[in-house]
């Protein structure tokens, strides 16, 4: 299945889960859930909780538009100042075919997962409005591009994790800024130039 990080950053998620060998496995922020089918895939014994918000203001829309969050703009054009140089449109146009150029689509998001038997597709909005009571080995983050924003998802997953579990935030923008922000209450590890590995 197809992932904004085809070709490049997906190589971390597949080292980060073999290294740990989660039985329990979030991924916040699935879109599409291509990293999470290449997780499934690589640890069949292991469930998976791919979780993708449903109200339209927090989806990512490729047409140009003021709908949705991180929309506005073109692949290769103007994107949203937040993103920085972070273009997830360049990214889908480069590695997703032409049906996923268009408004999110939860068709396809199903469509990703009709061959697995290790998924739960969960449509909600990070931070839950309730405790998450399943508990985790590894959560994995792609939501947001602002340091802010990620330590609100931060500080509400770190609760529900298993013993010696695991956090793998996608810092793009703020890689060091959350690093020494989690550093000082847990072990925590820079993971190549936007991520943040953070032992719970």
């Amino acid at each position: 299945m197809y992932s904004m990080h085809d070709g490049a950053n997906i190589s971390v998620h597949q080292e980060i889960a073999q290294r740990l060998n989660p039985k329990t496995c979030v991924e916040i922020g699935a879109y599409y859930g291509g990293i999470t089918y290449k997780l499934c895939k690589l640890l069949p014994q292991s469930h998976f909780f791919a979780i993708q918000a449903y109200h339209d203001h927090k989806l990512n829309h490729m047409p140009d538009t003021p709908r949705g969050e991180y929309s506005v703009g073109s692949a290769e054009g103007s994107i949203d100042p937040d993103l920085k140089d972070k273009d997830w449109k360049r990214s889908v146009v480069r590695h997703f075919p032409k049906e996923y150029h268009d408004y999110f689509d939860f068709n396809l998001l199903v469509k990703t997962f009709q061959d697995t038997d290790n998924v739960s597709i969960l449509l909600d909005t990070s931070p839950l409005k309730y405790d998450w009571k399943l508990g985790f080995d590894l959560a994995i983050f792609d939501v947001s591009p602002l340091f802010e924003e990620n330590v609100k998802q931060f500080n509400y997953w770190c609760k529900y994790g298993n013993n010696s579990s695991h956090i793998l935030m996608g810092a793009y923008t703020h890689q060091e800024e959350f690093y020494q922000y989690v550093d000082k209450r847990y072990k925590a590890e820079k993971i190549r130039d936007d991520y943040v590995l953070v032992c719970i």
